[in-house]
């Protein structure tokens, strides 16, 4: 009978240690799946974040790989020329001299970075800003130098731009004795005298301006003859002109302050596909910048004052 007890107990035991044995082999079952699982989800992470950075190097080899392959910047140098557009009448940016020769700082701008490149500049000239933009995309030139700015270059999907060079602060022009615009508040059905799809009538324009079309000459004289309202322009090309007739009876009333500072830099536009010849041209415009030559232009067209104050000589 104690035997019959004993052995009864012992099998107890064996049950409850094959009991324990079992629960640890289940335990550590799903915690094994567990960490192959965690295991296999983080080498999935750092391949696919490997794919990506791949993908970003591959992106990135293309667009080079591209701008040195477009043939734009071969085909200048082949040829020896560069073309350039620019709207003419706009001193002291693009403007005839009394002798009838090209002059001014943009001009300036455009022959130095042809002389850097070891290319000659072949100009195309309008009498005025509408349809400047249309010639570049015609294939007409290869390049504006020209005022241009972050809007213009938004203004077509296939435009581009190089690097800022120069900066351009914008002023709106009255006759004197005009007493309804003290600013561009008060524009709201006015009428303005500027390019009907240029930077300064679209400024015009969002203050409920209307347009008619005008240059900086034409408006000063349609100012003073009361049959329009307004004009905006370049506080540099207004002084210029100032200097040039300081008996004119006109004078400025506000300067346009953008959210965006940068909304005041200028650049050079080209046409997508020309990445190369961008590249380069922005290579030489920022050694201009460095060593000083935009700069001294910029005293030697607007002064001194006017020079020591745009940002971009001075970063």
């Amino acid at each position: 009978m104690r035997k019959m007890k004993w052995m009864m107990v012992a099998a107890a035991m064996v049950l409850a240690l094959s009991g324990c044995g079992g629960g640890a082999a289940e335990t550590s079952a799903p915690a094994a799946a567990t960490a192959a699982s965690s295991a296999a989800g983080e080498a999935a992470s750092s391949e696919e974040a490997a794919s990506e950075e791949a993908s970003s190097e591959e992106a990135a080899a293309e667009g080079e790989t591209s701008a040195a392959t477009d043939g734009a910047l071969q085909r200048v140098l082949d040829e020896g020329v560069l073309r350039a557009g620019a709207e003419g009448n706009w001193n002291p940016f693009v403007y005839n001299d009394a002798e009838g020769t090209l002059k001014g700082y943009d001009v300036e701008i455009v022959e130095e970075i042809a002389r850097r490149l070891g290319v000659e500049v072949e100009w195309s000239i309008a009498s005025k800003w509408d349809g400047v933009i249309a010639g570049l995309q015609a294939n007409r030139y290869d390049v504006i130098f020209c005022g241009i700015t972050k809007a213009n270059l938004a203004s077509g999907p296939d435009l581009i731009g190089t690097i800022a060079y120069r900066e351009d602060p914008i002023v709106l022009v009255v006759a004197d004795d005009n007493t309804e615009i003290n600013g561009w508040e008060d524009l709201d059905g006015k009428l303005s005298g500027n390019a009907l799809t240029g930077d300064y009538g679209s400024i015009a324009k969002s203050y409920g301006a209307e347009l008619t079309d005008a240059s900086l000459d034409q408006a000063m004289e349609l100012l003073q003859q009361h049959r329009i309202d307004c004009h905006v322009n370049s506080q540099v090309a207004f002084n210029t002109y100032m200097e040039e007739k300081p008996d004119a009876k006109v004078h400025v009333v506000d300067t346009y302050v953008p959210e965006d500072p940068t909304d005041s830099e200028i650049y050079g536009m080209l046409l997508k596909g020309n990445e190369s010849l961008r590249d380069k041209i922005n290579e030489i415009l920022q050694e201009m910048l460095d060593d000083g030559y935009c700069k001294e232009l910029a005293v030697k067209y607007f002064g001194q004052e006017v020079a020591d104050n745009i940002g971009v000589y001075n970063q």
